[in-house]
């Protein structure tokens, strides 16, 4: 994961920081992030996940990781005054390439040709 993180952490941790750093600073009334639904990991069979649910799972991920870091990051800033809300989309549909990463999208165009 060491190379990966590379790639997500000065994006999604550190850039989230200086993002939160200059509202406080700016005195912003309030923040949106936008994070993902990784953060939660997979549920417990017959439970449900909430905005309270805890990752009880290792992460698979780089990506999934910091995205984690990066919640964590926006709680100090929550904690220091500054309103933030965390959006955890689960996953985004549209136009786009269609890779293994969204075979989802791929299957849907698919359904939706009729195959």
């Amino acid at each position: 994961m060491g190379s990966k993180s590379r790639i997500f952490n000065p994006v999604n941790v550190r850039g989230t920081r200086h993002v939160l750093q200059a509202a406080l600073e700016m005195g912003v009334e309030k923040v949106v992030v936008t994070s993902s639904c990784v953060t939660f990991g997979p549920s417990l069979p017959g439970q449900s996940l909430t905005e309270d649910s805890s990752n009880f799972h290792p992460f698979l991920t780089a990506y999934e990781r910091s995205r984690y870091q990066m919640e964590h990051v926006v709680a100090a800033y929550v904690n220091q005054g500054l309103s933030v809300i965390v959006v955890n989309p689960t996953r985004v549909f549209g136009p786009g390439l269609l890779t293994e990463g969204n075979s989802v999208t791929k299957m849907i165009k698919l359904y939706l040709r009729g195959k």
